[in-house]
């Protein structure tokens, strides 16, 4: 047997439900306050249920679900605020949660396909005017919404199967944008964390890859793109008005590329494409004002730049055919004014490793050829060097000033 049930104490407050189709299934709703609005509908596999509660003034819920390939649950909770708005759709055996806790958020889910197993999503917002969205298909996929604060924008996608997408947001004016193709019961995770006002991540990934987002301060920037293999691709910021930028593309095997920025007006980037062997990008920067780029083509590289102080620039690059077969990079600058470029491309079992520790120092490497390595160490202030090799068995040694 079937129910519907409905309490409403108030005034003004408008209420429409409709199932249709199997036994057991369940529509409640409980409207308190004034001038709210539900609209219910269900149809479809025995078992399911909508629910939905409104606690507050001119809420607006939406619900509809038809369920043939599993047992469907949504629910609704708005308590002790005015003019919020959930809306959810549903099609097939997912389940569905919506909490809002404030007044004048917005929350919307959409989940399709669950025949394949049905998805989960949940949404929870505390304050006032944050707005988040979950789309789902297929089956078997995560999506998990968190925002506590105001004017919160969370958008959250997912294709296929067995993908797994979350996010926290605690401040005010945060963006957190995640996209998600997912294999076959793939282990595709994506995972964001904000804390702080006016900070923005965008996730983009397609296959089994771990992406991992977390941000404190203000005005902080991260994107990360992979896409295939398993890739994994970690960003940390603390402070303001930091930037990184992570992209793995065709990747086949294991790729890790890191980035931890500690302080303020930081730059990171890092880009490892069209790759067939293991590949490991580290930025590491400490201060204010400090800024590292590395570039990776091809397999088994290893490029790292750990920056301490402020000023200090760095870049790193290997790019074309074989430069990267067992070539390995290493930049290390400790105080001010620092700057150190490394480029290779071309070679095999290139080596290379620049470390700076003082003022208004300066180095350059740049190696084509096979079996080549360059080492560079300053120390003090006012030192510069620059090294060429091209061709092969060649080696190179400066010290400055240590």
């Amino acid at each position: 047997m079937s129910r519907v049930t409905l309490t409403q104490v108030g005034t003004s407050n408008i209420a429409t439900q409709q199932q249709n189709g199997s036994f057991n299934n369940l529509v409640s709703l409980s409207q308190t306050g004034t001038g709210n609005n539900a609209k219910q509908q269900q149809s479809g596999f025995p078992g399911s249920s909508v629910g939905a509660t409104q606690t507050g003034n001119y809420n607006t819920v939406i619900q509809y679900q038809q369920t043939y390939y599993g047992e469907g649950r949504a629910s609704v909770t708005q308590a002790g605020g005015d003019f919020n708005y959930a809306s959810q759709t549903q099609e097939g055996g997912n389940t569905g949660t919506i909490t809002q806790l404030g007044s004048s958020n917005r929350a919307t889910q959409e989940q399709s396909e669950g025949k394949f197993g049905g998805n989960t999503g949940g949404i929870s917002q505390t304050g006032t005017r944050n707005q988040a969205s979950q789309i789902q298909t297929f089956g078997y996929n995560e999506a998990t919404a968190n925002q506590n604060g105001s004017d919160n924008m969370l958008m959250q996608t997912q294709y296929g199967q067995g993908g797994s997408v979350s996010a926290t947001q605690t401040g005010n004016s945060n963006v957190v944008e995640q996209t998600q193709e997912a294999f076959y019961l793939s282990t595709g995770r994506s995972a964001a964390t904000q804390s702080g006002n006016n900070n923005r991540a965008t996730q983009t990934q397609v296959g089994g890859s771990q992406a991992s987002i977390t941000q404190s301060g203000k005005r902080n920037t991260a994107t990360q793109q992979q896409n295939t293999g398993y890739s994994t691709a970690i960003t940390t910021q603390n402070g303001n008005d930091n930037s990184a930028t992570q992209v793995q593309n065709i990747v086949y095997t294991t790729v890790t590329a890191t980035i931890l920025q500690n302080g303020n007006s930081n730059q990171a980037a890092q880009k490892q494409e069209r790759t067939f062997g293991d590949l490991t990008a580290q930025i590491t920067q400490q201060g204010n004002g400090n800024k590292a780029s590395q570039t990776q083509t091809n397999s088994l590289n290893e490029a790292i730049i750990e920056q301490i102080g402020s000023g200090n620039t760095a870049t790193q690059t290997q790019a074309g055919a074989g430069c990267a077969d067992v070539a390995r990079m290493r930049i290390l600058q400790e105080g001010t004014g620092h700057q150190a470029i490394q480029l290779d491309e071309g070679g095999v079992d290139n080596q290379f490793l620049i470390q700076q520790s003082g003022a208004s120092n300066y180095a350059r490497q740049q190696q084509s050829g096979e079996n080549n390595s360059a080492s560079t160490y300053q120390g003090l202030s006012g030192n510069r060097n620059e090294v060429y090799q091209s061709g092969t068995n060649n080696v190179s040694v400066v010290r400055q000033n240590r």
